[in-house]
Order: structure tokens, then C-alpha cells, then sequence
């Protein structure tokens, strides 16, 4: 059974105030949070990880929500080109993470689940008309 993250402790509110309490996250929170099996520690060193990393939370969020929605709250022809949108976007996330790893002689693996993609891309017939 996964390890459950510990929960933020609650700041105390002052008195006379309507503002929600924000709870406290701690060095043992996050570090509770990045022992779950589907969390990632990502170091930035450069300032395009930075925005990479900030934008891959509301990217997960958002797109868990999309699959769920399709064919109950999400149409399929609104959802269905996201997804190739999204496909697209990994792909050329990895093109250019291989083309920067060769140029600077940096090992870079082609993730699996990007191997599937590809495989599924070259699988799927093209609806593009002749």
C-alpha cells in the first residue's frame, strides 16, 4: 500500500477575518509528497525547466480531467483534437530534447511512453486527403 502523504498542518487564523487558511506546507510535506510512487523531483537548472515544471501540474491536472469528461460532459470532437494536440506537443518536446542532447554530446533515452506515441502515430492511417 502507498505511503500517505502527511496532510498540511492549518496556520491559525487571526481573529476578525473571512480569509480561508492556507495550510502550512513544510519541509515534511513535500517530502512525504515526493516518496508517492506517480511524484517526480525535477532539479531546474536552467530557467526553461523552471517554467516546464510549473506548467506540468495544471498540464496534469487539466488533461486527467479531460479523459474523464469525454462522452459525459466533453464532447469527443472538442476532446478528441486536444489529444492530438497534446501527442504533437510530446513529440516535438522530444525532437528537440534529441537534437539539443546531440549537438552538446548529452545521453538522452527516448522515454517509452514516447516510443509508444511515435509507434502509435506511424500505425494510425493518415485522414489527410491526397
Amino acid at each position: 500500500m502507498p505511503e500517505t502523504v502527511k496532510q498540511p498542518q492549518k496556520q491559525p487564523q487571526p481573529q476578525n477575518t473571512n480569509q480561508p487558511q492556507r495550510p502550512i506546507r513544510d519541509k515534511d510535506f513535500f517530502v512525504n509528497l515526493a516518496k508517492q510512487p506517480n511524484a517526480r523531483v525535477i532539479q531546474s537548472t536552467v530557467r526553461d525547466t523552471l517554467i516546464l515544471s510549473q506548467i506540468a501540474p495544471y498540464f496534469d491536472k487539466g488533461l486527467r480531467r479531460l479523459r474523464e469528461g469525454v462522452a459525459r460532459t466533453i464532447k469527443p470532437e472538442i476532446a478528441l483534437p486536444l489529444f492530438e494536440e497534446v501527442n504533437k506537443a510530446i513529440i516535438d518536446l522530444h525532437t528537440i530534447t534529441e537534437k539539443i542532447c546531440k549537438v552538446c554530446d548529452v545521453e538522452y533515452k527516448k522515454p517509452d511512453i514516447v516510443a509508444e506515441i511515435l509507434e502509435g502515430i506511424s500505425k494510425v492511417p493518415s485522414r489527410r486527403k491526397k
